[in-house]
This record gives structure tokens, sequence and C-alpha cells, in this order.
């Protein structure tokens, strides 16, 4: 049985765990603010400004990681797929993701990874692997779940393409999409 101050420890805990998110809410949007300051691009009032259309097209090649057997994001309109993705999220979480945006696009400038002070979009490919690379392997848990979410986000836009299945031999037509119980039954 809980006593008072089993309780009073439970209601302090959720209170700091509240606290903490919202602190991490806060750091975020000053970090995106910062950058794009750093960056000198506004945020806009609304939709999708044209350099985080650029962010989004190179975390899209970086995580992608297509070949010459996978098309191109650009070519199968990956980009759009994530951004119309994005927008459905409910405001605080597309917000969230305008300033990661903003960080990634100007975390390079920084960091500098391989030596090369640029924006994340003007960095050689080595260079952005490498930086990319220092998100998913750090130490710092939020960086890893930024890490994540940005990659879970862009996967979504490109396999969502039916022009990204052939090539892995993904067929839709082999699967039972419209009743997930009847997944792996070979009756029908």
């Amino acid at each position: 049985m809980a006593t008072p101050f089993d309780k009073w420890i439970r209601i302090a805990r959720s209170g700091a765990d509240a606290m903490a998110q919202k602190a991490q809410s806060v750091g975020l949007a000053t970090a995106g603010s910062m950058a794009r300051r750093l960056l000198g691009q506004p945020r806009p009032d609304s939709g999708w400004a044209d350099w985080e259309h650029g962010v989004t097209h190179r975390l899209l090649e970086v995580l992608c990681d297509y070949d010459d057997a996978l098309p191109d994001p650009e070519a199968v309109h990956a980009v759009e797929a994530t951004r119309n993705f994005v927008d459905t999220l409910p405001p605080r979480r597309r917000s969230q993701l305008h300033d990661l945006l903003a960080v990634i696009e100007a975390g390079p400038l920084v960091l500098a990874p391989d030596g090369q002070r640029l924006a994340f979009t003007s960095l050689p490919d080595s260079a952005a692997h490498t930086y990319i690379r220092g998100w998913s392997e750090s130490s710092i848990p939020q960086r890893r779940a930024v890490f994540h979410a940005l990659k879970s986000v862009c996967m979504m836009g490109y396999w969502s393409q039916e022009q990204t299945w052939s090539p892995i031999g993904f067929d839709p037509g082999d699967h039972h999409l419209d009743d997930p119980r009847n997944i792996g039954d070979d009756d029908e």
C-alpha cells in the first residue's frame, strides 16, 4: 500500500518529468531560433521555407543511402511526401521538426565535421555522412532521439513512394494490407 510519502514522490517525479520535457522543448525552440539567426533565415509564418526543402532533400540523400538500383529521392518526390507527412502532425510537433531542420542545417557551421565549416546542405558527401553519423552515435540520448525521429520521417517519405518498391522486390499484392490479422496467412 502506498504511503502519503510515496504519493508525494510520484507527484514530484511526474512534475519533474513534465518540467524536463518542457525544458527540452524550450531548448529546441531556442536552438532552432539561434540556428535560423546564424543561417540568416527567418522562421516561415506558415508552410515550408525553400531552405527547409533543401535540408530535407539532403537528409533523404544521406539517410536513404540509395545506390544505382534505387531511385533518387528527388525523382520519386520523397521530399514532397515527407513534407506532406509532416504537415499532418500536430502543430507543436511540426514546429519542433522545423526547429530540428534549422539545427541540422546550422550544426556543421559550429561542429565542422571533417574540418568543413559549411551548412549541412553544402557539405561534401563524406562530411555530411560524418555529421549525421555523429547524431546517430552520440553519447547524448537527445541527439540520438533527434536522429531517429528525422530518419523515421525521411524513411516514411522515401519508402512510401511506389517507385521504391520494385527494386527491393516488394509487391503490395503479396501482402494482405487490408487486414493486418491476415499477415502471414497463406490460405488465401
